[in-house]
């Protein structure tokens, strides 16, 4: 049986050397996937480590450019994933420091027993020992990272591209099949509008590249449901009660999905309502505007 195996831990950081299997027949209740137990399991064991970070004097902290707030960090949690940061006080810092910090990560790695994978580490030691030079990235570059493109110039171009390829993957894999005409409208918003939503609470893509990226579904799925493949798209985003097809357009999507970051947040006091209003008043004391 697999719960009577001998089992490693696989991370994005590579694998444990350390094995481990079940003290009795009784296989382990962990909080994997589908186990209801397992968010708050995640934040007990989480929040407990990230406390120890902030005690030992790990990421950043600064005050906000017109109100002098405080804002700090340790790192930032994305689902499963958690990137650590770290910031010096001051930009006069020398190369010792940055060895010092290195040197810290590869002991921690030491003691987890585990190997870092290449693309999650920020420096790779060659064959004889030496510290390789970093992959250097231009401003305009992206990196993929949980379903969203990210640089620091916002590629409208790349993430695009991304979202094209999954609209084209899903559209592919539904050609072949057949369904009922009447449920081809509502698999849209159920499926491949679920995972277009994913990155909107980042994205700022207009509307025409948007409709771009539902063109590739609705080239399948309008012809599948009875509907021309070149019919209007105003009257397929419309709402039935317009005599409209029904579509969500993903544009609208995005500003909802936007609105509802702004005001969850910015009410509800969280630490990412702390980082928008930051980053907020940096951008008023830039701009030379006034509060809202």
């Amino acid at each position: 049986m697999l719960s009577s195996a001998t089992h490693r831990v696989c991370t994005g950081l590579g694998d444990s050397k350390r094995s481990f299997r079940p003290p009795s027949a009784v296989p382990f209740q962990g909080c994997g996937q589908g186990n209801g137990a397992g968010p708050p399991i995640w934040i007990l064991v989480s929040s407990v480590l990230i406390t120890m970070m902030e005690a030992m004097g790990y990421g950043f902290e600064c005050l906000s450019a017109l109100e002098s707030q405080l804002v700090t960090a340790q790192c930032f949690c994305f689902v499963d994933d958690t990137d650590v940061i770290e910031a010096g006080d001051t930009v006069l810092h020398s190369g010792e420091d940055i060895c010092a910090s290195d040197a810290r990560n590869g002991r921690w790695r030491f003691r987890r027993k585990c190997s870092a994978a290449p693309e999650f580490d920020l420096k790779i030691p060659g064959l004889y020992g030496d510290i390789e030079p970093l992959r250097r990235l231009e401003p305009d570059d992206s990196e993929h990272t949980l379903g969203v493109m990210v640089s620091p110039l916002e590629n409208h171009n790349a993430q695009e591209a991304q979202l094209v390829s999954k609209a084209k993957e899903w559209a592919k894999q539904l050609w072949p099949h057949l369904l009922h005409k009447y449920d081809m409208l509502p698999l849209i918003r159920t499926t491949i509008m679920k995972k277009l939503e994913y990155p909107m609470a980042l994205t700022t893509l207009n509307a025409q590249q948007w409709q771009d990226i539902m063109s590739p579904v609705l080239q399948v799925c309008l012809p599948k449901s009875g509907v021309c493949r070149n019919f209007p798209r105003l009257v397929v985003f419309a709402p039935v009660d317009y005599q409209g097809l029904g579509v969500p357009h993903p544009f609208g999507k995005q500003v909802y999905k936007h609105l509802e970051m702004i005001l969850r947040h910015m009410s509800g006091g969280t630490k990412t309502g702390a980082y928008m209003d930051a980053n907020l008043q940096a951008h008023q004391l830039e701009t030379g505007t006034v509060g809202i």
